[in-house]
């Protein structure tokens, strides 16, 4: 694991690194639950969204900010709330920056993806996982 850290670079870039693989593995699994097992596209999102979650506190703690010390399952709870109000507050900027600003939905999208990619940085190095 510490040659893949140290291949990777900074914390910066490890963390640009695992949001990257828990999107892929979102939206991975809900076509594969969906198209391959059969399971409704919602209850096929909800789960991949359940399986990413945990995905990204893993390599969150393991990868990006390893010298964090404090409970595992204390942080793991900080983190789905952290989690939970993030993506309210991505959606509320959707709605006002697509629906009310008249903003394509794609270049909204992509806007909130990396405003709040850096946000989360910040937050979680800050509180989540400064212990």
């Amino acid at each position: 694991m510490r040659s893949w850290a140290r291949l990777s670079g900074s914390a910066a870039t490890r963390f640009a690194i695992v949001s990257a693989a828990s999107g892929v593995t979102n939206f991975g699994l809900t076509a594969f639950f969906h198209e391959i097992v059969g399971v409704a596209e919602e209850l096929s999102y909800l789960l991949a969204l359940a399986i990413a979650l945990v995905q990204n506190f893993l390599g969150l703690r393991l990868l990006v900010y390893r010298g964090s010390t404090a409970s595992w399952w204390q942080q793991f709870l900080q983190f789905v709330g952290a989690t939970a109000g993030f993506r309210a507050l991505e959606y509320l900027t959707f709605l006002a920056l697509h629906s009310v600003l008249g903003i394509h939905y794609l270049v909204a999208v992509a806007v909130i993806m990396v405003v709040f990619t850096i946000g989360k940085y910040v937050f979680y190095g800050r509180t989540i996982f400064a212990r």
